[in-house]
């Protein structure tokens, strides 16, 4: 399905994701929005929304091995960058793997 605020970008249904909010920590402002999801395929998906309309430092601690991140607009991007304004930032980890802090 295509749509909404990112016209160019296909999104797909997996049913195999499962909702999971806890077990992570997101710091990084008051108008910073997460939610964590994990696969069938031992990844876990962190998507961060900075609702501001100023770039964010955010820092992501999850128990698992950090892959990447990634922007809608952009791509792959270092985790370390500051997320722009209005927008989202998918931190994927491996389950299982050592601990990941990124700041």
């Amino acid at each position: 399905m295509r749509g909404g605020m990112f016209p160019e970008m296909t999104f797909y249904v997996f049913p195999e994701l499962i909702k999971a909010d806890e077990g992570f920590l997101v710091n990084g402002g008051k108008k910073i929005v997460a939610n964590r999801w994990e696969g069938a395929n031992g990844e876990t998906g962190i998507l961060v929304w900075n609702a501001d309309d100023k770039p964010a430092k955010v820092s992501v601690d999850f128990g698992g091995r950090f892959i990447l991140a990634n922007e809608p607009e952009r791509g792959e991007v270092d985790a370390a960058d500051p997320i722009p304004p209005n927008s989202l930032r998918l931190y994927r980890y491996k389950v299982g793997d050592a601990k990941g802090l990124h700041q």
